[in-house]
């Protein structure tokens, strides 16, 4: 009803218009007694205005004793609320935008429509009957019974005027009858009224008709009480402050948690502050990395007021930076201090507590809610500060959920029962559709603890001091922590410090005393010694400001430029940190935090006050016993420091060669890089191994690289390890093992030891800790030089130095000796770069790195590796047991000595050995490198001195730089080359030493020889050669090794040196033709080979004995030092006494078993032919059935055999298996098994084709197996070759060979080709004549049998010459021509015979082993 009247209000009349004629007069009260009303109600009201043509719907919320309502209202979709906060005197108009207006309740019109009753001086609503204006005051007359809606209701009319809006109408209601049921269950409650009137307008007289239909009406209001409070989110401009906002205390603890709408993650963080000691502390999680740390791990910031330091801690690995406070975090408030240049500048300081939770703002009581189950005061206002996230400002609603005072916490961590304490927080911002809720968790008012505030890991070890203070006197027992708190307050006091200062305070004691250990106290940022020299740099000027004693200096500037005034000190603060205010040579800088002036002591000087303070018997701990009246006390006497860098140590130095592995974490990346470090300053070399994570200069690759720098000749060698590409290019000056002087034309040099590991410093001993498990000696110090990343600039970065202490030692994964007070970790960081890195040092070897690991190889090609041999007298054993590295790199120096080559040109070097008293040193040369890369090119550049020399008509800067290392009159150091005009200069003085720089050129290059060096021009391969030759035969090349073992020194002698080597790949091991062969022995060699080939593969030499037709080769030792082949008739492994030993040479034995297929515990139920006896091995079982021919002793053509591993007897058996069923096969129970032939194994494969003739021999149903015995047998050696078809078990075989008919070959995805590679001994006519011959006999219609016969006997004819050029095919297959050398070797006292005359082109005669040709010949005098 009131709802229609506010419509009416609203569209219907002015204020001050008047009604005239009225339109009805008070009825009389008649008939039955008026329905009773309750003292509270909700319904649903339908509003329909018959003259406005329009319904409205709407809610109406009636509160008699709680003294308030609530009339919401829709209306073309949108809802209007107005909420009657008769308490408070205050109605609130809540429209549907969310915007709110607030009234005087007691004068505004709309009071009408649930009254305006004053009781005791304050509105309060009226009665039901008042508000539905239903009561026998309105003079209700009885109109009788009616049905409204099908509901049977009894009629009242009353005459109603309302002079708040001028209207004269009646009011019709219709309760529901007596015995009508309802579901309430209380009878008589409202279905209708009607209102039928008159307004008075200025235009005359209204007439409105309005129907209101009561749906779902009850007797009691919402357990919801906020129905009757001002919905979430909306602020009511000018709203009554009902209550004040609950005050916070001075010091807290509380758990955060934040949800974020929209996103997924719910954050935590805890928080300490505490405004009397100017703390504050919380912790705190991220997503994603993000400065200072750059990790993901749990995070700690404490911020100290006192002095507007910023410590923030990885929680993890308890890694610290710390740095100046900065204004975007939540505990910063800026204060205005002052205006330059019309620029505000700031100071910050620490938000007090209700600016802690932004309650600094005018927040409204809006009511109570719930939140988390709790009942809570809530408070409501509207900021316009919010921050989000990018600078930008923005309004936002702040509601605040507060406990209730029937409420208290009980926190888990802390002694006090707090009430009043916030407990939730929703904000919102409409405009960026940004919705954060707050939970505030575990609440506690006490004071913080100082160990709370810990950051003693944000400070070097040498800025701490541990020491420990003794209190004689008994400990009671459960007095801890008084004792602690009490002695802690005493010291921090006693010392006048910062009380962060003092930290890790813990008690030990025993009967008589306790003692107070590990008080670390660290040095704040900016206390530091005060120099009486001037000032050098900012950090003196800093030093200055805080130490100033006449004045509160509260700014700086430093002027480097100004040597009069370099340091300024102000009183005045004008900037926030390092600010530059106007354009000027110096930097400002301001304090953080506006300070009171006092400095921060020293350790030192804390150090000095503790120890007065002890003894002076001013430092003690009070104690309060339970019964007793007073508390004890103990008093300090004594004080000692058990660590800081008052105990210093040496820094430990490090040898001149070494090799390590390098793990590098940078957070800020979120990467870690390894690499590998091999590093002798004896030959200057270093190497350096690492992967790139994106292409780059000057390979482009993401391949693991390889690179070798040699600082005797400046060349950088830069190898793709997966690929084998090598760049060669001069020694750039941006690694980090380049020392670099000079300007223009810079001359890089090798870093010392101690510049590559940053160890060139003034280093402090820190003290010891513990990293990865090892116990380490902790040095550091501060450096000026470090760059990180692409920053050109240098930063001031922390270097803290982890060498394994020296009780600890090391042993290397490739050297025996340990490894004392080797590097173990080094940890730089910069608070001004905001960046830390982690460098973790693993297998620290301090031996020479083998030379092996400067492999230059295959950055060369073809002639520019030339191989070669020094053979020199003296015994491998004992001596080289125990020093061959030292043998090889005395080697390896003289070389380089004697041919003025640089160290790494000699690679590869391999020492093997005989039984008869040499050493043998193998190795590789590689080509001297182009002139050009001996010099740095700056192009388009002269050097601005004169040339010592002008070489006209040079067409390259190539011809350019010979003539410059080529010089004999001067040493030439560097040279222009001008293209354009032909012009070559050089010159004896180096850009970098004339102490003037280069200057443009349009059309010159300028290039600087990379290393200053005095050493003479690279020889090339040959010349070093014809060098070492004239050393070997004519002044002697004698290298000495010391024993360590016995002491002496062992000379070995150069007897020989022989450039004619062939190097062949030693890892190439594995081969169809190696299938047929045993590994029997490793290190030795045939004494009395039957022939040998040089400048073969191992693959080649095995092919040569299994194609050999001039003897029975039953072995070959292969030496993969020099590529030498030894064939014999022997088997090693039956005669030991045919070998010697050989170092790396290996000896294989002849495999017959691999031909046959094994049948494992089984047996073949046919006859044995053959049974032999003592048969030691089953590879010699099926040797004897391979050679077994109806010709020899045996009588039979042997196809498989069984053999009996325990009685060690051998079978021959002229059957195969596939000659029978398979159910011939028996088991054996074990102790024998069966080999049956495998003839495919005779046959070279090539699938997915056919090999089609004109005459073949053609079977079905047979299996692979099955058609290459057809092809062995039933056809003698005339079947060259077979076709067989898997999926249809065809087999085609033909006597023509498909490498002479390629044209006769075709695809065909279901078949493969078979071409025959093992004939017999009497055969071998590959003609193709009489292939076409033997064919054609294959298909004139006889059977197989007869076939085979007719083909054997036509090819008698041709054997002599189809076996020589069998032979020679082979020979010419298995080997390159020009490496190929063979001979043969008569075996001396057996009767046989010399061959003098050569075969093929490739055979030469040998005489016996041990005659050495005369030492000028380039061969061996010895086999090898």
């Amino acid at each position: 009803m009131k709802f229609s009247l506010t419509i009416l209000l609203i569209a219907l009349c002015s204020r001050d218009s008047t009604c005239q004629t009225p339109y009805c007069t008070r009825f009389n009260n008649t008939g039955p007694d008026l329905p009773q009303l309750p003292d509270q109600y909700q319904t649903t009201i339908e509003v329909n205005l018959v003259d406005k043509g329009q319904t409205i719907t709407g809610a109406e919320y009636y509160d008699g004793p709680g003294n308030q309502a609530t009339l919401q209202m829709r209306q073309n979709n949108s809802l209007f609320t107005l909420v009657y906060d008769y308490e408070n005197d205050q109605l609130f108009y809540i429209y549907g935008n969310g915007t709110c207006l607030t009234e005087e309740l007691s004068t505004d019109s709309n009071n009408v429509f649930f009254g305006n009753r004053t009781i005791a001086g304050m509105p309060h609503v009226f009665s039901t009957g008042g508000v539905l204006h239903f009561a026998s005051t309105f003079g209700e007359e009885y109109m009788g019974t009616a049905t409204v809606r099908g509901v049977l209701v009894d009629h009242w009319r009353s005459c109603q005027y309302w002079p708040q809006v001028n209207s004269n109408f009646t009011l019709d209601y219709y309760f529901s009858a007596r015995n009508w049921s309802d579901p309430i269950a209380i009878p008589q409650i409202p279905v209708r009224a009607v209102a039928n009137g008159t307004m008075a307008t200025s235009g005359g007289p209204y007439s409105f008709l309005h129907y209101y239909d009561f749906i779902d009406f009850r007797f009691s209001i919402p357990d919801d009480s906020t129905i009757f409070e001002t919905p979430k989110g909306v602020i009511c401009a000018n709203r009554k402050d009902a209550q004040p906002v609950p005050q916070l205390p001075d010091f807290f603890h509380y758990r955060q948690e934040i949800i974020l709408q929209g996103q997924t993650a719910v954050f935590q963080a805890d928080v300490w502050y505490d405004k009397t000691y100017k703390y504050i502390r919380y912790d705190y999680r991220t997503l994603s990395p993000s400065p200072p740390l750059n990790t993901t791990n749990p995070i700690t910031e404490i911020h100290d007021y006192n002095f507007g330091v910023r410590y923030v801690k990885d929680q993890v690995t308890g890694r610290c930076i710390s740095g100046a406070l900065v204004n975007s975090t939540f505990d910063v408030s800026e204060k205005q201090t002052v205006a330059i240049n019309g620029t505000n500048v700031y100071a910050i300081h620490m938000k007090n507590p209700m600016a802690l939770f932004y309650l600094n703002s005018d927040y409204a009581y809006t009511g109570k809610r719930t939140a988390r189950g709790l009942t809570c005061k809530v408070f409501t206002a509207l900021r316009p500060d919010y921050d989000a996230g990018d600078g930008s400002r923005h309004s936002a609603i702040f509601e605040y959920y507060f406990l209730d005072d029937q409420y208290f916490e009980v926190p888990d961590d802390g002694s006090t029962y707090p009430k009043g304490v916030p407990v939730f927080l929703e904000v919102t911002v409409q405009d960026l559709a940004i919705h954060v809720m707050y939970n505030f968790l575990d609440f506690d008012e006490g004071h913080p603890d100082y160990s709370l505030f810990d950051v003693s890991s944000c400070y070097s070890e040498t800025a701490k001091l541990q020491f420990q203070i003794r209190f004689p006197g008994a400990y009671k027992t459960g007095t801890s922590g008084q004792l602690l708190a009490d002695a802690g307050s005493a010291i921090r006091a006693a010392a006048n410090v910062n009380p962060i200062r003092v930290q890790d305070i813990r008690l030990d004691y025993d009967n008589s005393q306790f003692t107070f250990l590990s008080a670390q106290e660290i040095e704040k940022n900016d206390d530091f010694t005060f120099s009486s020299n001037a000032v050098h740099n900012v950090t003196e000027c800093a030093q200055k400001c805080v130490g100033y004693s006449d004045f509160v200096c509260q700014s700086f500037d430093f002027c480097p430029l100004d040597p009069d005034s370099v340091c300024r000190l102000s009183k005045a603060h004008i900037g926030d940190g390092g600010v530059v205010v106007k354009a000027s040579a110096c930097n400002h800088f301001s304090r953080t935090v506006v300070n009171p002036g006092q400095s921060e002591p020293s350790l030192t000087t804390t150090l000095a006050m503790l120890q007065n303070a002890v003894y002076g018997g001013q430092i003690t701990a009070d104690v309060n016993i339970e019964g007793l009246d007073d508390p004890i006390t103990y008093t300090a006497v004594d004080i000692q420091v058990t660590f800081g860098y008052l105990t210093p140590k040496p820094l430990p130095t490090l040898s001149g060669q070494f090799s390590y592995h390098l793990e590098i974490t940078v957070p800020q990346y979120q990467q870690v890089f390894n690499s590998h470090i091999y590093y002798d300053s004896d030959f200057q070399l270093v190497r350096y191994d690492l992967v790139n994570t994106q292409p780059s200069p000057p390979l482009f690759t993401i391949d693991p690289i390889s690179t070798i720098h040699d600082y005797s000749s400046g060349l950088s060698y830069t190898l793709d390890v997966a690929q084998g590409n090598c760049t060669i290019a001069p020694i750039g000056n941006t690694s980090f093992d380049v020392g670099v002087t000079g300007n223009a034309g810079y001359v890089v040099k090798m870093k010392s030891p101690l510049d590559l590991f940053y160890l060139n410093g003034s280093y402090i001993y820190a003290g010891q800790q513990t990293i990865r498990g090892i116990f380490c000696d902790v040095f550091e110090t501060v450096r000026t030089d470090f760059r990180f990343g692409n920053n050109p600039l240098n930063q001031p970065a922390v270097f803290q130095f982890y060498f394994m202490s020296s009780d600890w030692h090391e042993l290397s994964e490739d050297s025996g000796a340990p490894v004392l007070s080797q590097p173990i970790a080094l940890v730089i960081s910069s608070s001004v770069g905001g960046f830390t890195l982690t460098y973790d040092f693993y297998d620290f070897s301090e031996q020479h790195p083998d030379l092996s690991n400067f492999d230059i190889r295959p950055c060369y090609a073809g002639q520019q590796l030339r191989h070669f041999l020094i053979k020199f007298a003296g015994n491998y054993h004992p001596t080289l047991d125990t020093n061959l590295k030292k043998f090889t790199k005395n080697v390896q120096q003289m070389l380089s000595f004697y041919t003025t080559a640089s160290f790494i040109r000699f690679q590869d070097p391999t020492i093997t050995y005989s039984d008869d008293g040499y050493v043998y040193y193998l190795a590789t040369m590689v080509e001297q490198a182009p002139y050009l890369l001996d010099f740095t090119k700056t192009s388009n550049n002269v050097a601005v001195y004169d040339a010592d020399k002008i070489i006209s008509d040079v067409t390259s800067p190539f011809t350019c730089a010979a003539f410059c290392r080529n010089e004999t009159t001067f040493s030439c150091e560097g040279f222009d080359y001008c293209q354009s005009a032909g012009k070559c200069q050089l010159s004896q003085k180096h850009a970098a030493q004339s102490g003037q720089a280069i200057r443009p050129s349009d059309i010159c290059d300028h290039y600087s020889k990379t290393v200053d060096n005095v050493a003479p021009v690279e020889p090339t391969v040959g010349e070093a050669f014809i060098i070492l030759k004239d050393v070997v035969y004519g002044i002697g090349l004698n290298v000495t090794v010391h024993d360590d073992v016995t002491g002496q020194n062992v000379v070995y002698k150069a007897l020989l040196f022989d450039e004619d080597i062939l190097r062949p790949d030693s890892t190439a091991t594995t081969s169809t033709n190696l299938a047929h062969f045993i590994p029997a022995r490793h290190g030795v060699i045939v004494t009395s080979p039957d022939a040998q080939l040089t400048g073969v593969s191992v693959d080649q030499c095995a092919a040569r004995c299994l194609s050999e037709a001039t003897f029975d080769c039953q072995s070959f030792g292969y030496c993969f030092d020099t590529g030498r082949c030894y064939l014999s008739t022997q088997r090693p492994d039956q005669r030991m006494n045919v070998t010697q030993t050989r170092m790396p040479c290996d000896l294989y034995s002849r495999s017959y078993v691999d031909n046959y297929v094994p049948f494992p515990g089984q047996t073949l139920q046919a006859q044995g032919d053959v049974t032999i006896t003592d048969v030691q091995s089953v590879n010699f079982c099926a040797e004897r059935c391979s050679k077994s021919t109806i010709a020899d002793g045996d009588g039979i053509a042997c196809k498989s055999f069984d053999y009996c591993y325990q009685a060690n007897v051998c079978i021959l058996k002229s059957k195969h298996l596939l000659d029978m069923a398979s159910s011939t096969l028996k088991s054996s129970g074990g102790s024998c098994s069966h080999f049956s032939r495998k003839y495919i194994s005779d046959f070279d494969q090539t699938t997915g084709r056919v090999f089609t003739t004109s005459v073949d021999l053609q079977f079905s149903n047979v299996s692979k197996d099955a058609c290459a015995k057809l092809c062995m047998e039933y056809t003698a050696d005339a079947c060259r070759a077979f076709t067989y078809c898997m999926s249809s078990s065809v087999c085609v075989i033909t006597a023509l060979d498909p490498k002479l008919y390629r044209n006769n070959i075709s695809a065909n995805a279901s078949c493969d080709v078979y071409t025959r590679n093992y004939f017999s001994s009497n055969s071998g006519n590959t003609s193709p004549q009489s292939q076409q011959q033997a064919s054609t006999r294959m298909s004139s219609g006889y059977s197989g049998g007869a076939m085979a016969g007719l083909a054997f006997a036509m090819l008698i004819p041709g054997m002599v010459i189809g076996a020589a050029l069998l032979y020679f095919l082979r020979t010419k297959r298995l080997v390159r021509e020009e490496q190929l050398r063979m001979g043969f070797i008569p075996r001396f006292g057996t009767g046989g015979r010399r061959l003098n005359e050569k075969m093929d082109g490739d055979m030469e005669p040998i005489d016996d082993p041990h005659d050495a040709p005369p030492a000028h010949v380039h061969a061996y005098d010895s086999p090898q």
